[in-house]
């Protein structure tokens, strides 16, 4: 769903985790890569900025013991691969369903 206002295009989204089938969780663990991240992108043509919005993760792998993980969400804006384009929300502790809530610019 695209929605323009003035000047702003927003796309909200939701996409699966099943691009990757496996991650490296710290020292070699594999672990299968499960769940949904819900995000919007709003390209601000007046500034020209890309805003991407992490709302939240859902039912996102277990890794470590006790059942839990220090989930966060990090992007990058391609091709450019230097740390100019790369973004991370904060770490959150000990769950498998985080909500970030956080805009990323």
């Amino acid at each position: 769903c695209i929605k323009e206002t003035g000047g702003l295009h927003k796309r909200d989204s939701k996409e699966s985790l099943a691009l990757s089938t496996y991650s490296l969780a710290g020292r070699g663990t594999r672990v299968e890569v499960t769940g949904d991240v819900r995000f919007g992108m709003r390209y601000n043509h007046l500034t020209g900025t890309l805003e991407i919005n992490i709302i939240e993760a859902r039912q996102i792998a277990a890794v470590g013991s006790g059942g839990r993980t220090d989930p966060y969400v990090k992007t990058y804006l391609l091709p450019d691969k230097s740390n100019k384009g790369k973004r991370k929300t904060q770490v959150l502790k000990k769950t498998l369903n985080p909500v970030f809530n956080r805009s990323l610019e």
